[in-house]
């Protein structure tokens, strides 16, 4: 009898454990949706190019451009944010 409720504890507390540290290893199904969504729009995100012409000109592009260096710039389907660098200086008037 002793070995049946020092069991039955065991299982609880390991349960309980488990529960307090988050459920490692389980997933709900709306957690599920979500990182199927997450990872879909990650994998079709269109690749932009931020690249400077020969009039000093900075572009933004779908297609690399030829013989110019370029940056790859990121961009999420779910956010109309682009990474910023530091502002361009003003024009000389």
């Amino acid at each position: 009898m002793h070995r049946g409720i020092a069991w039955l504890l065991a299982v609880a507390a390991i349960g309980s454990a488990w529960w307090l540290a988050g459920h490692p290893g389980y997933v709900s199904p709306e957690q599920k949706h979500q990182y199927d969504h997450t990872a879909k729009n990650l994998n079709n995100t269109p690749k932009l190019y931020r690249w400077v012409d020969a009039n000093g000109v900075t572009q933004i592009t779908q297609t690399p451009p030829k013989s110019r260096k370029y940056i790859v710039v990121s961009t999420r389907d779910d956010q109309n944010i682009m990474e910023s660098t530091a502002p361009a200086p003003e024009p000389p008037q």
